[in-house]
């Protein structure tokens, strides 16, 4: 079963609750969803087991549950190998905290946040609907 994390931090968050959200989202238009394995906290002898597991769950669960989703990156944290056979969703990365090797989101999102968001909002004004979220509940 999946865990859903932001960075090392874990959510009570079950294996329905995803298979729920991400049904809802399939009711929206032109979702894009980055698709991102934590590997920090894992044993690097177990890492190539885990990157497999999750090929498996890209293919079996989401992409062929909720094909009207659009999944981006699909690459391994803190490697940043790619997994599988999707976008690398440039744009979402490029603004993302994912673009700050320092933690500083992991540890600090509030700090982060002020210092980067202003800049960000700058950079994607010509994007339509991005949307970028962490700590979210979408209910």
């Amino acid at each position: 079963m999946p865990v859903i994390c932001h960075g090392i931090i874990k959510y009570k968050y079950s294996f329905a609750n995803i298979l729920h959200d991400l049904s809802w989202l399939c009711m929206k238009n032109n979702v894009t969803i980055r698709v991102a394995l934590e590997l920090r906290g894992i044993p690097k002898e177990d890492w190539s087991r885990q990157k497999s597991i999750f090929k498996d769950f890209y293919a079996k669960t989401l992409k062929s549950t909720f094909p009207q989703l659009d999944f981006v990156l699909g690459r391994s944290l803190p490697d940043w190998e790619k997994l599988i056979d999707i976008s690398d969703g440039d744009i979402i990365e490029k603004y993302s905290s994912v673009s700050n090797p320092k933690y500083i989101d992991d540890w600090f999102p509030y700090l982060y946040a002020k210092l980067n968001n202003r800049k960000n909002m700058y950079h994607l004004q010509n994007y339509n609907k991005i949307l970028l979220i962490d700590f979210v509940n979408i209910r």
